[in-house]
């Protein structure tokens, strides 16, 4: 397996996407497991069972569009083997390109004006979400829409294809890079 090396250079005037000789970064990950086993017993119960199985394959490496932190776990979204975005634990993989892109964006959900228990109210209790306690991080439609957010949880195709749109993005570069 080849591994290549990526830098991006930031500047308001030059594309997110737009790369700087041909060199962008991707955060990039490898799967170590695929179950419940190989989380710490105390993230169990957050994820399932002993007996979860998560669509990763062990040895392959993932592409990483986002991150979010919740009660001290951190998870990951990737295009899983199942065809589509999900999000992981970050303990089922082992990091082997840490870098940030430079066009992700970051929100911590902690907001002392009482948006959290609104926030907490409407999607909190579903999903196990935090906002007290909770941040995300990634491209930016990810970040700062909950809606997109839901929308990738629950597999809605207007929500997809924007997913899909920003993995395109993320090829293409990755193409242009190879040219």
């Amino acid at each position: 397996m080849e591994l290549r090396m990526h830098v991006i250079f930031a500047s308001p005037y030059i594309s997110p996407f737009k790369s700087f000789g041909n060199l962008v970064v991707f955060m990039i990950v490898q799967c170590v497991g695929n179950d419940a086993s190989h989380l710490p017993l105390e993230d169990v119960d957050f994820y399932g069972t002993l007996h979860t199985k998560f669509s990763v394959e062990v040895g392959k490496s993932y592409t990483v569009y986002a991150m979010q932190m919740h009660e001290g776990r951190i998870d990951i979204l990737i295009r899983d083997s199942s065809g589509g975005p999900d999000w992981n634990p970050i303990k089922l993989f082992r990091v082997v390109d840490s870098r940030i892109p430079a066009h992700w964006e970051f929100a911590s959900f902690f907001d002392p004006s009482g948006e959290v228990e609104r926030r907490r109210e409407e999607i909190g209790e579903r999903w196990g979400f935090r906002p007290d306690d909770s941040a995300r991080w990634g491209y930016p439609e990810i970040v700062h829409s909950d809606e997109h957010y839901l929308g990738i949880v629950d597999a809605r195709h207007d929500d997809l294809r924007r997913f899909y749109r920003e993995e395109q993005r993320i090829k293409n570069e990755q193409e242009c890079e190879g040219m």
